[in-house]
C-alpha cells in the first residue's frame, strides 16, 4: 500500500513542477509583475491557484464520480488526459526561454492573478482529464493518498512559481538561462513518459488489450 500510494505522490510532484515551471498565462503574469513591481507582486500572483482552484477540483471530481460506473467514459477521459500530457510534453521539449512581460493591466497583482487563473482553461482541462481521474484512482487506497496527491501537487506548483519569482528578482536573465530551459525540457520528457501510463490506463478501461 505504501508503494502504491507513493506513485500518486510522485505523480503530484511531477505534475506540480510541470505546472509551476512551464510557460502559461499565470507564469507570464508572474514574470510581468515581478519585473514591474518587484518580488512581492510576483509572490502574490504565485499563490493565486490556492485561492481559485478548490471549486474546480470539487466540481471536476464530483462530475467524474457521476460517470465512475461507466468505465468507457473514464477511459475516454483518461486518453484525453494522455493527449493533454503529450501536448504539454512536446511543447516543453520545444521550449527555448520564457517570453517577455505581458501587456500592462489595471488592478492589484492578486486580483490580476485571480482573473487570469479563473479565465485560464488549463486548470479546468487539467482537473477533468488528469487531476480528477488521479484523485479517484488514489481514493481506492484510502483517504490519505488523494489528499497527499493534491497537497504535493499544489506545494510544487506554487513553490515553483515562488522560486521563479525570487530567482527573477535576483537575476533577470534566469528565465532564458540553460538550467531553466533544460529543466523545462526534462519535465517535458517526463510528461511524455507519464502519458504512456495514462494511455495504458485509458485503454484498459475501454477493454482494449
Amino acid at each position: 500500500m505504501q508503494t502504491d500510494a507513493s506513485v500518486y505522490i510522485l505523480t503530484g510532484i511531477l505534475l506540480g513542477l510541470g505546472a509551476g515551471f512551464t510557460p502559461g498565462p499565470l507564469l507570464v503574469l508572474v514574470i510581468a509583475e515581478t519585473l514591474k513591481h518587484g518580488k512581492r507582486a510576483g509572490l502574490q500572483v504565485s499563490v493565486t491557484p490556492l485561492l481559485t482552484d478548490l471549486p474546480i477540483i470539487l466540481l471536476s471530481t464530483w462530475l467524474l464520480t457521476r460517470v465512475a460506473a461507466t468505465p468507457a467514459i473514464l477511459g475516454v477521459l483518461t486518453l484525453a488526459g494522455a493527449a493533454f500530457l503529450l501536448y504539454l510534453g512536446w511543447d516543453s521539449l520545444r521550449f527555448s526561454g520564457a517570453s517577455g512581460p505581458a501587456p500592462a493591466t489595471a488592478g492589484s497583482p492578486l486580483s490580476k492573478g485571480l482573473a487570469v487563473n479563473i479565465l485560464n482553461p488549463h486548470p479546468y482541462l487539467f482537473w477533468i482529464t488528469l487531476g480528477g481521474p488521479t484523485v479517484l484512482a488514489a481514493a481506492r487506497l484510502g483517504v490519505m493518498p488523494p489528499i497527499l496527491f493534491v497537497a504535493v501537487f499544489y506545494t510544487c506548483l506554487v513553490g515553483a512559481k515562488i522560486f521563479l519569482t525570487l530567482a527573477l528578482d535576483l537575476t533577470r536573465p534566469f528565465l532564458s538561462s540553460r538550467p531553466y530551459v533544460y529543466g523545462v525540457r526534462l519535465i517535458g520528457a517526463a510528461y511524455l513518459i507519464l502519458a504512456l501510463f495514462f494511455i495504458r490506463g485509458g485503454l484498459a478501461r475501454l477493454g482494449t488489450p
